[in-house]
């Protein structure tokens, strides 16, 4: 993670990816009172704790299609928070992938370096986690319980 806690520039970081100016746009946008309009925007319906080693590998990013062909994220249980938070940023930046106007959304990015994107979600993800605590995303969701497919897993 940046030590140093001030925001990463993605699209002065990443200038070749045509995302990362929308993205760094995204995380400006952020703030505790509209995170969860915010990653409605970017069709993300809900982010829930799960037990993910038991169905996935360790380098999963948690982001599945639920039926209704939105984005639902899983953030693994077994991590601590800070580790959470940064897995929520990867599925959040892994969006950005996505014609989000397509139902299901379409991968629009087949053909980028996957080198470079996988540092660009990296990125995305300190900036995220530098910015909210992972408590207070999943409270908001628990709250308000946005209907979803079945889990693959559930907490």
């Amino acid at each position: 993670m940046n030590v140093t806690g001030n925001p990463i520039d993605l699209a002065g970081r990443f200038p070749s990816l045509r995302i990362s100016y929308p993205a760094r746009l995204f995380l400006e946008s952020c703030t505790p009172d509209n995170i969860q309009a915010r990653l409605a925007s970017r069709r993300i319906v809900l982010v829930k704790t799960a037990s993910l080693w038991l169905m996935y590998k360790p380098t999963d990013i948690g982001l599945f299609v639920g039926e209704d062909k939105n984005f639902f994220v899983l953030v693994d249980s077994s991590l601590n928070s800070d580790d959470q938070a940064v897995q929520l940023g990867k599925a959040i930046a892994e969006t950005f992938r996505f014609n989000l106007t397509k139902t299901p959304p379409v991968d629009i990015m087949r053909d980028v370096d996957l080198i470079v994107f996988d540092e660009f979600r990296e990125a995305f993800a300190e900036s995220w986690a530098m910015k909210f605590r992972i408590d207070k995303v999943l409270n908001i969701f628990e709250k308000e319980r946005t209907p979803c497919m079945p889990c693959p897993a559930s907490n």
